[in-house]
């Protein structure tokens, strides 16, 4: 655990440091994640979502759980993840998980992406909600 732990803080570094983003952002990940320093998007209604966040292609079973739960205990916000992966229930898992801990889901974003042959039905859904 604790080095998939330092492979997660290191993968957030060089994220960070070959975007756009100065070098004093790179403090976030220092000791303790301060999650107020992550850069974020702000949408017009006022949510913020983080600029950064934890992909799962090609994590698949207990290990997308457990890999999701170490992303966010090292403070990633945002877990993307799509029906193609076939992770998305695993990464559900570790997000639940998680919350059982003391976060809250308001506190996340999670992304996904739907495969064509789903379009329609998306389509269909998105209209009744």
């Amino acid at each position: 655990m604790q080095k998939r732990r330092e492979f997660l803080k290191k993968g957030a570094k060089f994220a960070l440091a070959s975007s756009f983003l100065s070098l004093n952002s790179l403090n976030l990940f220092a000791n303790n994640i301060k999650e107020a320093q992550m850069p974020k998007l702000k949408f017009y209604n006022g949510l913020q979502m983080p600029l950064l966040g934890f992909g799962t292609f090609q994590i698949s079973g207990s290990d997308a759980q457990k890999s999701v739960e170490e992303a966010i205990s090292v403070g990633y916000r945002l877990i993307d993840t799509a029906q193609y992966y076939q992770n998305e229930s695993e990464v559900g898992a570790g997000v639940k998980a998680t919350i059982k801990g003391g976060l809250k889901r308001e506190d996340f974003f999670i992304t996904t992406k739907i495969t064509p042959k789903n379009y329609e039905d998306t389509k269909r859904v998105c209209s009744y909600s």
